[in-house]
């Protein structure tokens, strides 16, 4: 098994993300979200509202460089999605590494 099977095996929709905030790979899970809660283009992931894009981008920046390793950052946001229930996304830094980010099980909002 390989990185790319076990990030499908997670049971969570999760984005690779590379250090310098782009979106490396998409698991399976994740693709039922792109489009209804988010959206990906030229390796940026965004909202369909600014304010939830700008949400988004601050957690991955501060997680990408380092800003908000204890607990000084966003390390959760809530997207509303297209007409679908809320998606709380949260953010978890890798050592030496790009960061996750996944969609929690369960109720939100």
């Amino acid at each position: 098994m390989g990185v790319a099977d076990a990030f499908d095996m997670i049971g969570r929709a999760g984005l690779l993300i590379d250090r310098y905030g782009r979106v490396l790979r998409c698991n399976r899970h994740a693709e039922g979200y792109i489009g209804t809660h988010l959206l990906i283009s030229r390796g940026e992931v965004s909202c369909f509202l600014s304010q939830e894009t700008n949400d988004l981008r601050k957690m991955v920046h501060g997680l990408c460089f380092g800003l908000d390793r204890i607990s000084a950052g966003v390390r959760s946001v809530v997207i509303a999605g297209k007409g679908r229930r809320p998606l709380l996304v949260q953010g978890v830094a890798l050592e030496n590494g790009p960061a996750i980010i996944s969609q929690r099980r369960g109720p939100c909002c």
